[in-house]
């Protein structure tokens, strides 16, 4: 049967914000609350946390959410990503959730569910919108993604 999961990759070292994924807001460290947008979803089977650090790993495991250790080797997030599916032959179709994105809806989250899983021709998604201010364009800071014609 094939599952759906949402992976969501969390480090502690980052250059702009060291340890972001474990900053409480609101009495709850990010991570977390990107965690239960997770499981607001409904279109996901699974729900697993990929991080390279034990304080992480820690935390997660304290509120209850699934998470697996990592190579500290991993250059981004889509490394880990694909390190936690290797270890699941069951996943079918991934939902790449940055552990920064507290105020992601869910039903964003089950767009990108829902496009995967009717596309048979991908294996991944990932939330993007289009880029049309030339500042974010040429922000360094600011993930972008290229797309082809189907989008």
């Amino acid at each position: 049967m094939s599952k759906t999961a949402i992976i969501i990759p969390a480090r502690y070292g980052s250059s702009r914000l060291e340890g972001k994924p474990l900053i409480e807001v609101n009495g709850k460290p990010i991570i977390q609350w990107v965690y239960e947008k997770a499981q607001q979803a409904k279109l996901a089977d699974m729900i697993i946390v990929a991080t390279d650090d034990e304080r992480i790993f820690n935390a997660v495991k304290a509120f209850g959410g699934g998470v697996e250790m990592t190579s500290v080797n991993h250059k981004c997030g889509s490394d880990r990503i694909r390190e936690v599916a290797e270890r699941h032959p069951e996943i079918s179709y991934i939902v790449n959730l940055q552990g920064d994105e507290p105020l992601i809806k869910p039903e964003s989250i089950d767009s990108v569910a829902r496009n995967v899983q009717e596309d048979d021709n991908a294996d991944i998604s990932t939330l993007i919108r289009v880029l049309t201010d030339e500042e974010e364009i040429n922000n360094p800071n600011l993930v972008k993604c290229v797309v082809d014609n189907n989008g």
